[in-house]
């Protein structure tokens, strides 16, 4: 409701470059087993902010840009940057997270996530980081990622709501 421009201030991204011959296959599961490992990943909520619900868990779409062919694939890639960064990330009727792979060269790439901030902040993306990277080589390789059970968005947000508001917020 805000517009495009502003509503994308809400934005958080990641930027994560990949060195060497990569598979996307291992790393689209990945992202789909820590999409399903967080509830908060699959929010969505209502337009007027009364309320979510949680999604079921889905395969997400890992597109993949080849920026290889381009002229200058790092000037490309900060073009798709600067054009993911204005996109809004649509909290009502998609997502609350978006992923693309990018492709520079036959060994490098770049993942980019992009989530809304009511979902993922700058500490939230390092616990996120490691457990795709944990999720990732268990893909990979056959492992098992060996994870603690991730903390529910919905079971803290509904423990809350059966609260009183706090002193402060009165």
């Amino acid at each position: 409701q805000l517009g495009d421009l502003p509503a994308a201030a809400f934005n958080e991204g990641v930027s994560i470059r990949l060195e060497g011959p990569l598979d996307p296959d291992p790393l689209r599961a990945a992202l789909g087993d820590l999409i399903a490992r967080h509830d908060a990943l699959r929010l969505r909520f209502a337009r007027d902010g009364s309320g979510f619900t949680v999604g079921a868990a889905q395969a997400p779409d890992l597109p993949l840009h080849d920026l290889s062919a381009a002229a200058d694939p790092e000037a490309a890639l900060e073009a798709f940057l600067a054009d993911d960064a204005r996109r809004p990330v649509d909290i009502v009727d998609g997502a609350p997270i978006r992923a693309a792979l990018l492709r520079l060269s036959e060994t490098a790439h770049v993942l980019v996530l992009t989530a809304h901030h009511i979902v993922c902040d700058g500490w939230s993306w390092n616990v996120l980081i490691e457990e795709l990277a944990a999720l990732h080589t268990a893909r990979a390789t056959g492992a098992d990622a060996a994870l603690a059970p991730a903390p529910s968005f919905a079971a803290v947000a509904a423990r809350l709501a059966g609260q009183a508001p706090a002193a402060e917020t009165r």
